[in-house]
């Protein structure tokens, strides 16, 4: 499995646990992958003359009949916005999101003068890891915090009500808007739990939000539209199980 290796460890960063370290290692966090640009990167792992190119990494299912969640795909997402704009796509939402909500502790890379604001993943309550970047970073690799991430989450409240300021109304109703029909879904997914928009999850419960883990992070973001209500969660440690944070969060959130 080649995307594991993608993400590259700064071991010169900060103080890490090597016992914490080794248990990635294990789990196939090697960081083989050269650190290239996503364009690079992409064209190694999808064409079929690139040097990571395997087969194995499609589906013989036809177009729209089967699901398969991908970091990969939504790196790719990301790299038609940098093809459209002729930016980066760090540049392109540093200029059309970040800049214009004044998410000013919000960036993708590491930077060694903010390192005494920065929260250490953990492995467990006690041993760190060390810091990393990853080559697909659109895909997860923002880093920021609640009070930034509110004002984003904000701006998607707003969106969702008709008052459109990065969107147009279309875009917003077809964002938000189930993509999967519960009586013919693809297979590979349930429609038990949540149906899916355009990179958001839409949840039986009535709430629209998106969750994300990596090592050493967990993290939740999500809007009620019925109360106009929204809740952030971002923890420093992978946890596999977020229930209760997330059910305490939508409790208040579905009080007006």
């Amino acid at each position: 499995m080649i995307f594991p290796d993608t993400y590259h460890f700064d071991l010169g960063f900060a103080d890490y646990d090597a016992s914490a370290f080794k248990i990635l290692q294990e789990m196939g966090y090697h960081g083989d992958i050269d650190n290239t640009p996503l364009k690079t990167f992409l064209y190694d792992y999808l064409s079929s003359k690139g040097k990571y190119y395997n087969i194995k990494n499609y589906v013989s299912s036809k177009p729209g009949s089967s699901y398969h969640y991908s970091n990969i795909g939504s790196a790719l997402a990301a790299h038609l916005i940098e093809i459209k704009s002729g930016m980066t796509y760090a540049e392109f939402t540093e200029k059309y999101i970040l800049k214009p909500l004044k998410m000013r502790n919000s960036h993708w890379f590491l930077d060694a003068k903010k390192l005494s604001k920065y929260a250490k993943p953990y492995y467990d309550l006690e041993a760190s890891l060390p810091f990393y970047e990853f080559i697909t970073y659109p895909d997860g690799g923002l880093r920021t915090n609640t009070d930034d991430l509110s004002k984003y989450l904000v701006a998607l409240i707003n969106g969702y009500n008709g008052n459109q300021r990065f969107l147009s109304n279309k875009s917003y109703q077809t964002m938000f808007s189930p993509q999967f029909s519960k009586d013919e879904p693809p297979k590979g997914i349930s429609l038990t739990y949540r149906n899916k928009g355009i990179f958001w999850n839409l949840y039986n419960n009535g709430t629209i939000g998106h969750d994300g883990d990596d090592p050493g992070v967990s993290s939740f973001l999500f809007f009620n539209p019925s109360t106009g209500q929204g809740g952030v969660f971002l923890c420093n440690r992978y946890l596999a199980d977020k229930t209760e944070i997330i059910d305490l969060l939508v409790k208040y959130t579905n009080e007006r």
